[in-house]
């Protein structure tokens, strides 16, 4: 610390965890919608490295299309993985 130009000398030592996977995806509650456009539109895929930046920006492009959505991730029966639901509410069309 120096205190005659008020600066203070930090060292952050940063420890990443662990790695975690998506084991499986599962997609419910879409009538009309096929599966496909809504696989097209995440940007997660089922053995890719988790990411909640990727999982916020695709529920954002599934809202875009006119979806309600709610996507949960719960734990797989495999370590280090986690299996993510992707539940669709989609608009009536009246």
């Amino acid at each position: 610390m120096d205190s005659s130009s008020h600066l203070v000398d930090l060292k952050f030592f940063i420890k990443p965890g662990d790695e975690i996977r998506i084991d499986r995806i599962t997609i419910s509650g879409n009538t009309t919608t096929p599966v496909e456009v809504i696989r097209a539109a995440l940007l997660v895929h089922e053995h890719e490295l988790y990411s909640a930046r990727a999982l916020r920006e695709s529920n954002a492009r599934l809202n875009k299309l006119g979806l309600g959505t709610q996507i949960t991730t719960q734990p797989s029966t495999k370590p280090d993985e986690i299996n993510v639901r992707v539940t669709i509410v989609e608009k009536s069309r009246v």
